[in-house]
């Protein structure tokens, strides 16, 4: 038997006038003992509810990416397609579209070989399990040298090179499509 839980997520950046959520504005979060509560909280339950499937989680109450992104590499540590598929349904269908888009997701990989194609993506607007699927990699046609590009991205530090079967002097130089700093977090968590 399954069943999902809520986690409560109290800080905010600003008071919404019309929230009534045990929501608090705060200059300060202690990240660190928040993520150890959530993970003891996980524990706790998991030992009493063993047996049964998780099969939803849903971030509610403040603002969740005020989130650092280890606490969001625990969730997806702990439940990768719920937990990403959350976070994905809290973003813009366009700026997921347009990150995929970045790190050429709806383009032939530009390689000088038979019979490579272009990944298949539908552009947004999305329904919300569409969403979902798109976020841990279902609803997405991709190659192999697609996937293997994107992962040299983020161990680039974020710069997305055109791949070369035999390397070469007169290689170009690549195009950043995500932060150095994003990169790095996203390794960590891989």
């Amino acid at each position: 038997m399954s069943f999902g839980i809520y986690i409560h997520w109290p800080f905010c950046k600003s008071k919404c006038p019309y929230c009534d959520f045990n929501s608090h504005v705060a200059d300060k979060i202690d990240h660190q003992r928040w993520k150890n509560a959530y993970l003891k909280e996980i524990e706790y339950w998991a030992e009493r509810t063993k047996g049964r499937v998780v099969d939803t989680v849903f971030f509610g109450g403040g603002t969740p990416s005020l989130m650092q992104a280890d606490t969001v590499a625990e969730i997806l540590a702990q439940s990768s397609n719920v937990g990403v598929s959350k976070v994905a349904l809290r973003m813009k269908d366009q700026e997921i579209y347009d990150t995929f888009q970045k790190f050429g997701f709806t383009e032939r990989v530009p390689i000088d070989l038979p019979g490579t194609t272009r990944g298949m993506l539908s552009a947004p607007p999305w329904r919300d399990h569409l969403k979902a699927n798109i976020s841990f990699g279902h609803g997405v046609a991709l190659t192999a040298l697609h996937v293997a590009n994107a992962y040299a991205a983020i161990a680039n530090g974020g710069v997305l090179n055109v791949p070369y079967i035999v390397k070469k002097e007169d290689a170009p130089k690549g195009v950043r499509v995500i932060s150095k700093s994003t990169a790095n977090k996203i390794k960590m968590m891989l």
